[in-house]
């Protein structure tokens, strides 16, 4: 019965999958109308331990196209700007480090860059205002590489020292040894007329 099993359980996770996507595409014009009242939007997404955060766990964010998110924040009331960025800020700074929000990386910062050629467009306190509501906790492509373990090989099963690096690890250059000080003799004092007459 295994194989029979095993199509059974493929099945239902293609149909849950699609459901879940149906679902998410369903909820995605209250998520960007809750766009015009911040904290409602911040909730939904960053957890605050209310239970009233649906997505704080669930990819939905990449499923908007970016400047139609972009454009629903700068047409949100300016209160709202500060809860927006902070939604978008604390669910990476916390959230990256997790599968399940993982595909949204590229998402976040193609949203960052948008911001930040509005920001280029505005001037004197309307900039300032903007730039500060810029997630900053988003990070670069080097976030998508799977972190790796560094493995450094100190020793044999017999429990004998390995000479030399382990293939993993590169040797750290010698550092230069520091030249020692030495204690320069002081210079004499000149003698006194009458030290001189005394000595002669």
């Amino acid at each position: 019965m295994k194989p029979q099993f095993k199509q059974i359980v493929a099945h239902l996770r293609v149909v849950q999958e699609a459901a879940l996507k149906r679902q998410l595409q369903e909820a995605l014009p209250g998520l960007l109308d809750s766009l015009g009242q911040g904290e409602k939007f911040f909730e939904m997404l960053v957890t605050t331990y209310t239970g009233n955060n649906p997505y704080a766990h669930v990819a939905i964010l990449d499923t908007i196209d970016p400047q139609t998110f972009v454009t629903a924040w700068l047409a949100a009331p300016k209160s709202a700007w500060y809860w927006i960025g902070s939604a978008i800020n604390e669910r990476y700074k916390a959230s990256f480090q997790t599968e399940a929000l993982r595909r949204e990386r590229p998402w976040a910062r193609q949203v960052v860059a948008l911001l930040e050629q509005e920001v280029k467009k505005r001037h004197g306190f309307a900039r300032l205002r903007l730039s500060r509501t810029v997630p900053r906790s988003v990070g670069g492509p080097e976030d998508d590489l799977d972190d790796k373990p560094i493995i450094v090989t100190v020793g044999t099963v017999s429990g004998q020292p390995i000479e030399g690096p382990s293939p993993q690890t590169e040797a750290e250059p010698a550092k230069p040894a520091r030249a020692k000080r030495t204690k320069r003799a002081a210079p004499p004092k000149p003698k006194r007329p009458e030290e001189e007459q005394s000595d002669t």
